[in-house]
């Protein structure tokens, strides 16, 4: 571990991880992963289902356009604030909360 990595985390390394911080480590990727899956994936349900809501709005491809971009506004402004709240409630807390809000949201 370098001596930039100790000072911003606090925790000197000694020899291998342990096996249960290098099993956390893992589960933790896991998580992220599956989250970074779910945005991936509510993309693709909003790219996939953007045509058939302009033919049901009859609205022209340029406005279809503004759609895509509202939805990108939408989705950063969430964003911030869910950093916002990861900094008040904690990381873990917030992670959970907002992975377990979102399934609820796209209904």
């Amino acid at each position: 571990m370098s001596v930039i990595s100790e000072r911003v985390t606090g925790v000197r390394a000694i020899g291998p991880v342990a096996p249960a911080a290098e099993r956390r480590r893992w589960i933790a990727l896991v998580f992220i992963a599956l989250a970074q899956l779910m945005v991936v994936l509510d993309t693709t349900i909003v790219s996939i289902a953007l045509p058939s809501a302009q033919a049901a709005l009859r609205i022209s491809s340029a406005d279809r356009q503004w759609v895509i971009t509202a939805y990108t506004l939408a989705f950063g402004g969430l964003l911030l604030i869910g950093g916002r709240v990861a900094d008040y409630a904690g990381r873990k807390r917030a992670f959970v909360l907002i992975n377990a809000g979102k399934p609820e949201a796209s209904r």
